[in-house]
Formats: structure tokens, sequence, C-alpha cells
């Protein structure tokens, strides 16, 4: 079924429950069956959301790459690598996922199930940040799970 954002009408992402318990400020255990979804609009404060919870970013204990559009908001959430290190690494020549990694020295992978907001790998999203930095238009945020590290 199509799910669209309880608050703005954005079509929303589910995401897993890891993802969403590691996001929030206050501990709360969530149902293996409830079907949670993120609100990916940045203008909308709704990130999580399900049947019977509505979580805002106020309710976050760190930035979320979809919602704070600053440079100091993670892409790599197993490495700590924030859209600004990104911007710089292309700034200096970096074109590529591994030349970033490589530039900036975070390197650490595979913890996106629980690390990322959305539960997913970082590599989409990491290849439209390099893109925007290199002056490219994306085609689209792609915010569809890849298979390369998780």
């Amino acid at each position: 079924m199509f799910q669209v954002c309880i608050k703005c009408g954005t079509p929303a992402i589910q995401v897993n429950k890891e993802a969403v318990e590691n996001k929030l400020e206050k501990e709360l255990k969530i149902s293996a069956r409830d079907k949670i979804y993120a609100c990916p609009s940045a203008s909308c404060k709704t990130v999580y959301f399900s049947k019977e919870m509505n979580f805002t970013t106020d309710e976050l204990n760190e930035a979320i790459f979809f919602k704070d559009t600053s440079d100091d908001v993670s892409i790599c959430y197993c490495s700590n690598l924030t859209r600004g290190e990104i911007k710089n690494a292309v700034n200096n020549g970096c074109k590529t996922i591994d030349e970033v990694r490589d530039f900036t020295g975070k390197n650490i992978t595979g913890n996106c199930k629980e690390q990322n907001p959305l539960g997913k790998c970082c590599r989409n999203s990491f290849l439209y940040e390099i893109e925007q930095a290199l002056g490219q238009k994306p085609s689209v945020f792609n915010f569809k799970p890849c298979s390369c590290c998780c």
C-alpha cells in the first residue's frame, strides 16, 4: 500500500524499527509488527510516523540528513561523515565515494540498518551529495536501498 506523510502528504518511506529507536531522544520500544514510515520532506516537521505514533524533528537525538540541510549533518552515519566534509573533499578534487572516504579518513561502513535514519545504506544519498557538490543537477534523490553494505 502506498503511504503518505500524515501531516504534509509527501510520499513516505517505510523504515525499520531499529533505525527509529536509535534516532529518538526518548527510549521507546516499538513493536516489530508496527509499520513505521519516514517523511522525506525537509519542510515538514514529521520525521517518523505510524498509525499510532508521530515523531517530529524536536524528538530526535541528532540531525537527520533529509530534514536538516546544513553542512553539519551526517550523510554517512556509520562513520559520521558530514555533508560539509563531502563538499570539502569534492572541492579538493574527489569525485567518487571511495575518493571522499580516503580524503576524509572516514571509512566505517556496514551499520546502516541501525545507524542510518532510514535503516538503509547511505550510498544513494552520498552520491546525491557528491553530484550536488560537483555542480551537477542530480536527477532525483533516490531513497531506494542498494546492496553494497547491508
